[in-house]
């Protein structure tokens, strides 16, 4: 059996010789256009990879803000490529938004209450300062987000401390 792209020969008639080049294989690999899969749930996505005989690679699920859970954020190669059949394609799937529980800051001094709403994963948005004789002094007596209500990861809280007048 000749190897692909080699050289045949080939008696016509006594004394002339064509030379055909012999192509063992049938066709060239398929080129299919990669669609474009953001924003479409990821079991859609993966039945399609699979009927366009595409293969599914790598699968990863990042936290995302655009995106609710179990949708595909991004693709790799990305839609619009043209990638031979069986190639692989990686998905990146969104986890949704990452909710975060508030936690409570009361009764602390400034500097742990800051710490304890960044270590929860949201943000000092204000600290407003206010004077109420009848409560103890350097301390939060308000917060913007009650306590262990669940918020969006990032969310700038507004804080009250009780402070002397100067």
């Amino acid at each position: 059996m000749a190897d692909k792209n080699s050289a045949v020969n080939v008696v016509i008639s006594a004394g002339s010789e064509i030379i055909v080049p012999v192509d063992t294989q049938a066709q060239e690999a398929k080129l299919i256009l990669v669609p474009y899969f953001a924003g479409l749930n990821v079991d859609e996505v993966k039945r399609e990879i699979i009927k366009l005989r595409l293969k599914i690679g790598s699968t990863v699920y990042v936290d995302n803000e655009k995106y609710r859970t179990d949708v595909v954020v991004s693709t790799e190669p990305e839609g619009g490529a043209e990638v031979p059949e069986g190639s692989s394609i990686n998905i990146t799937i969104s986890k949704g938004t990452v909710s975060v529980v508030m936690p409570n800051v009361n009764n602390l001094t400034k500097s742990d209450a800051i710490d304890k709403i960044k270590s929860a994963g949201l943000t000092v948005q204000e600290i407003i300062n206010i004077t109420d004789i009848e409560l103890p002094f350097d301390i939060v007596i308000k917060q913007s987000v009650e306590p262990g209500a669940k918020v969006k990861k990032g969310t700038g809280v507004k804080i009250w401390m009780n402070t002397e007048r100067k």
